[in-house]
């Protein structure tokens, strides 16, 4: 039987990116924090993003890869 669906929408998506962008590396709780998201959103989020190749997560927390710095740069600000 399958999970819960995710709570999180394109919008968390670019604000991790963000997130994560501005703070150089970031831990899962952290993000989750800053977010007001749950862990597991948050854990959903990085996972894709790494599948993308947008983030690293190592055990320190998450860090923009080269192509997730491109990307990030090309989004409007807020």
């Amino acid at each position: 039987m399958p999970g819960p669906l995710p709570r999180f929408s394109p919008l968390h998506l670019w604000m991790a990116l963000e997130l994560i962008g501005r703070h150089g590396r970031v831990g899962r709780k952290q993000l989750a924090r800053m977010m007001k998201i749950g862990e597991g959103s948050v854990r959903t989020i990085l996972e894709r993003m790494s599948k993308l190749g947008l983030v690293r997560s190592l055990r320190g927390g998450s860090s923009l890869t080269e192509k997730g710095r491109r990307v990030l740069g090309s989004l409007p600000r807020v």
